[in-house]
């Protein structure tokens, strides 16, 4: 079924745009993204769909942030407006009660964190991890667990750091699946800030570590990190 075929389906309608917006987000094709996440808005609001308005509005910020993000230098200005958009949407998030949703809220909210250098990362990624976690979502909670590796570096844990990045990819390569696009970046980056840290013979024994963890046991590491 195709956009034309659902054209007397409206709710269907905006939820088909608002995926196709989640996926070119996803894949850096930020103003496609924009794009088609305002009309997906836009469908919600006649409906009266509440989840589907907020759904929508945080695709569309994800995507304004990220390209405000940018790969060399943060558009700051551009990026905290999106920030304030996203946190704003956590009361909506839990009002609605989709775990799912609220989890890739505060993931968004721990990655702006890190960016931004805000004390609150580390809670953020805790409530991220969670939801995702307990409801089985391994490839979402990969991603979450990446920007632990972030949070260790910034606290000079370079070994955590390592075995986390090394969990997850121990993640992704038993399900087979390479990541989205951005996410693939976030998580480069922050091996990239370890090779330039670190020699690799000095990584060595931490990666082999953390690449055997189990799903179970990557969560429970990277929960333990926040803890420190």
């Amino acid at each position: 079924m195709d956009l034309a075929e659902l054209a007397g389906k409206p709710s269907l309608s905006g939820w088909a745009l608002v995926y196709i917006s989640l996926i070119d987000a996803m894949e850096a094709r930020f103003d496609r993204s924009q794009e088609t996440a305002q009309k997906a808005q836009a469908i919600f609001q006649d409906l009266g769909q509440l989840g589907g308005v907020g759904f929508s509005m945080w695709v569309d910020a994800v995507a304004r942030g990220m390209k405000a993000r940018g790969s060399d230098q943060i558009d700051e200005e551009a990026y905290r407006a999106s920030f304030e958009i996203i946190t704003a949407m956590v009361g909506a998030a839990e009002a609605v009660g989709d775990r799912n949703f609220l989890g890739h809220v505060w993931y968004s909210l721990a990655v702006y964190s890190l960016d931004l250098g805000d004390d609150d990362a580390g809670d953020r990624l805790r409530k991220s991890i969670v939801p995702l976690w307990e409801l089985g979502n391994k490839a979402c909670t990969a991603h979450s667990i990446d920007q632990v590796a972030r949070y260790a570096i910034n606290q000079g844990n370079l070994e955590a750091a390592t075995k986390i990045l090394a969990s997850t990819q121990a993640i992704r390569d038993n399900l087979g699946v390479d990541g989205h696009k951005t996410e693939r970046f976030l998580w480069q980056e922050a091996k990239a800030t370890l090779d330039a840290s670190t020699s690799e013979a000095e990584q060595r024994a931490a990666w082999d570590s953390g690449y055997i963890m189990g799903f179970e046991d990557a969560v429970e590491h990277a929960l333990e990190v926040l803890d420190l």
